[in-house]
């Protein structure tokens, strides 16, 4: 048996031999924990959506694989996820009190449009004839599950970007705070009235609001709360232009496109338009908010590709002058 060999075989016996690699008992004690926990909460409260409890919820989650670097997790906190935190908390706050600066809500430009895609009707209109049957059907769980993940996916891939690849967090933490901001602004601007408060003013044949409708039975079903109570504090009925729910899907899919395989780039191409026929059918936006939102998402990325692209030329150039 040669050197080579020997030498190979000490390092896997030392790997396993308790010095090198440890089972993380404790992670995984976390882990179970935390997720009882959450459980627990939602069966008791239901799921944690607004933007403070789920920061808290990930904040938590992301302690348990960094619970042997108490520092590390505590920095990212403070430099990574606070900003993040206030400035998503003040657009849910202001946003609610958008209406109040501009009281001149706009409902023609979008029922015209949609009228000229559906042929006289809005596209809402359509698809509850065809598919709304007084009472959720099991499709509309379906469709109620998308629309709730427009409060998870954004959040939830930051916190798995921000365990993997620290870089790739920020970039795409500061492309969605484009768009949420460049979109706040326009609730200010123009206050746009979506399909159901359309109906509701009888501009439009009735629209119901299949989303409400759907978790509203499920929790009278289950007898327990399937989302927190929102209240109307936050809420904004007249900023719908643009669709934030159409537009951050677009954006998980412009940004990771080029980061994923195939079989995941399916999902992604397939999200924005799910999104979409769930915001039209469930009468939450016309499809010039979708359009617009989807426009937003396309901007902001095309702009800050060309913003990082300078960067990584100028970061390039500055270590080759550096090296010997």
């Amino acid at each position: 048996m040669d050197a080579e060999t020997v030498d190979h075989d000490d390092a896997v016996a030392a790997t396993f031999d308790g010095r090198r690699w440890r089972f993380p008992w404790l992670e995984v004690g976390a882990g179970v924990v935390y997720s009882a926990a959450l459980l627990a909460y939602t069966a008791r409260y239901g799921a944690p959506l607004k933007t403070i409890k789920m920061f808290v919820a990930i904040m938590l989650g992301l302690l348990v694989p960094t619970l042997r670097r108490p520092r590390h997790w505590l920095r990212g906190v403070v430099r990574d996820w606070v900003p993040l935190l206030v400035i998503l908390a003040s657009y849910d706050y202001l946003r609610g009190r958008a209406d109040n600066v501009n009281t001149v809500v706009h409902y023609d430009p979008q029922l015209a449009i949609d009228k000229l895609l559906s042929g006289g009707s809005t596209l809402s209109n359509v698809l509850q004839d065809q598919l709304w049957r007084g009472t959720p059907s099991w499709y509309d769980h379906i469709v109620s599950t998308v629309y709730l993940s427009h409060f998870v996916v954004t959040l939830v891939t930051l916190a798995v970007l921000w365990l993997t690849n620290e870089r790739t967090f920020r970039r795409y933490r500061n492309l969605v705070l484009c768009v949420v901001l460049a979109a706040f602004a326009t609730y200010f601007i123009y206050p746009a009235a979506p399909p159901w408060l359309a109906s509701y003013t009888h501009r439009t044949p009735e629209v119901v609001r299949t989303v409400g409708a759907t978790l509203h039975a499920a929790a009278l079903q289950s007898h327990g709360p399937v989302l927190p109570g929102q209240g109307n504090a936050l809420s904004n009925p007249v900023a719908a232009l643009p669709s934030l729910h159409a537009a951050l899907p677009m954006l998980l899919a412009l940004f990771f496109w080029n980061r994923v395989r195939r079989p995941v780039r399916a999902l992604l191409a397939a999200y924005p338009p799910a999104m979409a026929f769930v915001l039209i059918y469930g009468g939450e936006h016309f499809a010039f908010d979708i359009l617009m939102g989807w426009a937003y998402a396309i901007i902001a990325f095309v702009v800050l590709r060309r913003v990082w692209a300078r960067a990584d030329r100028t970061t390039s150039d500055v270590r080759a002058e550096a090296a010997p």
